[in-house]
């Protein structure tokens, strides 16, 4: 059964992305995300065991140490911004504030969302059975969303997911809320879209 796992979640978290990476899978990457989460979501729909509170808040309340950890975090990337790429400032906001105001919307609800239903709610409860250890799992987790990010074709991406994945992972086990976990990675993804660095993260046929 444990090796059925192993082979399900390469397949998914390793060889979709590979797939998509070669041009295999010939269609917009963003419909694959959607496809791959809604089927992720059916199978957590239909296991019972699946605690299906965790689309709730489920009591949380410490958004101070989430506030403070962004505000720390977004003045980095913003003073990053300013001294390494001062030309690309607020870029999209300046220059096409239309776009802008479509991709703080769409970007939540069709990334966000379906990345966190894959990669943290359907992640951990289908394969954190197959790690002793909960570090091991995180580390695991991140490595996988970093790798998501090879579409990319850049290293920001894939460093920067990594971190984030880190930080995503621990936010959703500790509040065991997709609904929180998503509203943090929203936050900062509409930031370093509104900063003017979103670029590392997008690409035309996505």
């Amino acid at each position: 059964m444990k090796l059925v796992r192993w082979i399900e979640m390469a397949g998914i978290f390793l060889g979709v992305p590979l797939l998509l990476l070669g041009d295999f899978i010939p269609r917009h990457k963003i419909l694959v995300l959607l496809a791959v989460c809604i089927a992720c979501l059916v199978l957590l729909l239909r296991d019972k065991t699946f605690d299906r509170s965790r689309f709730r808040l489920n009591g949380f309340s410490n958004w101070r140490t989430l506030s403070m950890r962004f505000a720390i975090i977004a003045s980095c990337l913003a003073l990053y911004t300013v001294l390494a790429e001062p030309g690309n400032a607020l870029g999209l906001l300046r220059h096409n504030p239309a776009q802008w105001a479509l991709i703080m919307i769409i970007y939540p609800l069709f990334s966000v969302v379906p990345q966190e239903i894959v990669y943290r709610a359907f992640f951990f409860h289908r394969y954190s059975s197959l790690f002793v250890h909960k570090r091991v799992s995180v580390v695991t987790n991140a490595v996988l969303f970093a790798f998501a990010h090879i579409l990319f074709r850049n290293w920001v991406a894939v460093i920067g997911s990594f971190v984030a994945g880190l930080l995503w992972a621990t936010t959703y086990l500790k509040s065991r809320s997709l609904l929180v976990v998503s509203i943090e990675h929203a936050l900062y993804g509409n930031f370093v879209f509104t900063l003017g660095i979103g670029y590392y993260f997008y690409a035309p046929d996505f």
